[in-house]
């Protein structure tokens, strides 16, 4: 939108704006299968600069057009989001424009409804999957679980099979999800009657076989240096796999022993990476790395403290860089650390091709 237009826009009188705004989101209701980028960003344009004018029904209209568009702007719809749940819904339920950080201030400063339909989002990330599960209420954690798509971390489970003794819909929804820790789906096992444990008892195994899939050559490369790994690491490896043992347990058992290597080798073991990456990590005197390793397997901060000791003892740091570091631990992004760590496999990977040839 040109710049003199703009300005006859903002001009104009109240009246004359909202006839302006009425009449072009009728036409892109009209014409909304074949809105194209110029005019979905004159719409946006347009909209701003009435947008305090503009009625409930107007903005209603915008957020359903704007939700199923591919080139809504972002802060517009952050905008809308914001709003009653009657201009939100649409938006919150449908809009790919959302970050992760709009729907989680909506969850924590809006109503049950706003939450109600960010829970029915098609994909949810594990980061706002934890913020529902703690402003929510049991018809959120319902929805969350019946949805395929909705990433659930361990300590969301955890808060979720809790909260299933109140509950038989959220049990039963659970008896459907196959990506449950083991351990936490054995405590649910004990409290479930037939079918719902033969069918979580399926849902897992289906998942796992999915998971483990055919012995690839990347396996292979992977259990050669297991090979070389302590017993300790070994063991720690395979609790977890298991279920027997959380990756905090092992975590915590192999720093109170002052295990560094052992240390080493198990977030190796279950990363992914080299026990090379891992303990150059470990021992860096910045230790960005080991949080960004530590960070991708959900470690708490709590646990990551004990890391922080660790390296604390081995290495001689002051108290202060401890702090520093778990304070930099506490509010690194997940995301964030899985892009650095998935950097880090790619190099990896990388050389391990040459030993796959072998």
């Amino acid at each position: 939108m040109t710049k003199s237009l703009q300005e006859t826009i903002k001009s104009a009188p109240v009246e004359k704006r909202r006839r302006i705004v009425d009449f072009t989101l009728k036409f892109s209701k009209k014409n909304g299968e074949v809105l194209g980028d110029s005019h979905t960003l004159l719409l946006t344009q347009l909209l701003e600069n009435v947008y305090s004018d503009a009625t409930q029904k107007e903005l209603s209209e915008a957020s359903k057009i704007f939700a199923r568009s591919e080139n809504a702007d972002p802060a517009l719809m952050d905008k809308l989001a914001k709003e009653n749940i009657a201009i939100a819904s649409t938006v919150l339920r449908e809009s790919k424009a959302l970050t992760d950080k709009t729907l989680i201030d909506v969850i924590k400063t809006k109503t049950d409804d706003h939450r109600l339909s960010i829970s029915q989002r098609e994909v949810l990330s594990s980061a706002v999957t934890d913020s529902l599960l703690i402003h929510g209420n049991m018809l959120h954690y319902v929805t969350i679980v019946r949805n395929p798509k909705a990433d659930i971390s361990n300590k969301g489970f955890r808060h979720l099979a809790i909260k299933s003794r109140q509950e038989t819909q959220l049990t039963e929804a659970l008896s459907y999800r196959g990506d449950m820790p083991v351990e936490i789906a054995s405590q649910l096992l004990d409290n479930m009657k037939p079918p719902m444990t033969t069918r979580l008892r399926g849902s897992i195994e289906t998942t796992q076989k999915r998971s483990l899939g055919p012995k690839t050559k990347k396996d292979l490369i992977l259990a050669r240096e297991r090979s070389g790994y302590t017993v300790f690491a070994n063991k720690g490896i395979d609790d977890v796999i298991k279920g027997t043992r959380s990756t905090a347990q092992v975590t915590v058992s192999l720093c109170s022993e002052a295990k560094s290597k052992d240390l080493g080798q198990f977030l190796a073991g279950i990363t992914e990476l080299t026990e090379a990456t891992v303990s150059s990590a470990l021992f860096k005197l910045n230790g960005t790395k080991i949080a960004q390793i530590c960070k991708t397997v959900e470690m708490s901060t709590e646990v990551f403290d004990e890391i922080i000791q660790l390296r604390a003892n081995k290495m001689r740091l002051p108290l202060s860089q401890g702090e520093l570091l778990l304070r930099q631990y506490d509010e690194m992004p997940l995301e964030s650390a899985q892009r650095a760590v998935k950097s880090m496999q790619g190099v990896l990977n990388s050389s391990r091709s040459k030993l796959a040839a072998a």
